[in-house]
Formats: C-alpha cells, structure tokens, sequence
C-alpha cells in the first residue's frame, strides 16, 4: 500500500482485510507521508494547491502502527527517506532504518500466524 492509505475512510477495516487475505506468512508494506516531517507538513499547508492532496489524510507513525497492530501484525521492520525539504533533495539519499526524521516512512509488518 504505496500513499494510498491517505485516501483510505476507515485504515482499521484495509488493514483488517490485507490481514485476511495475505497467506500465513505474508506481509504487509505500507508507504505513506509522515504527518510531522517537513513534506508532511508543505503538504498539509498546500493542499488547496495540489489536487492529489487537497483530500488527503496524513498520519504519525505511531497511528500507523497501532492500527496495524489492531489488526493483528507484529514484527515491525521501519525505513524512511526524504530527510529534507522538497527543494532540498537534489541527491540520491539512502533510506534509514528506524529513524525518526523521515518524511517517507515504509513499515513492512508480518501477519500474525495460527
């Protein structure tokens, strides 16, 4: 799920649903835009400028997260990209694991096998 999560009504029932029809050992990765980063944050003061995210929802980490775990993944695996502003990126930057200052965060989460 690549940024479509912003366009989502309800994450609990998607992520519900990616639970039920992923195999026992699947996992779900999500991409999405940090709500606090610095393109997070342009996006959000912009939106009425820009039409892709004019109707958008943006989200903490830790929102993410939680809704995930409610729907029954576990063993988190975190990377992001995007350290700067949108003007600011003019070189190919490496993605980091678990930081906390990334405005593109990807989260890969295993479902819960029985």
């Amino acid at each position: 799920m690549a940024t479509c999560i912003s366009y989502f009504y309800d994450l609990k029932k998607a992520f519900t649903e990616a639970n039920r029809v992923l195999k026992s050992d699947g996992s779900l990765i999500i991409g999405f835009i940090e709500k606090e980063s610095i393109v997070g944050n342009f996006h959000k003061e912009n939106r009425n400028k820009n039409s892709f995210y004019k109707f958008a929802a943006f989200y903490k980490t830790s929102e993410i997260i939680a809704q995930i775990k409610e729907a029954g993944f576990h063993d988190f695996d975190f990377f992001q990209i995007f350290f700067n502003g949108l003007d600011e990126n003019n070189e190919k930057e490496q993605s980091k694991k678990y930081s906390c200052y990334g405005s593109c965060v990807l989260i890969k989460a295993k479902k819960v096998s029985f």
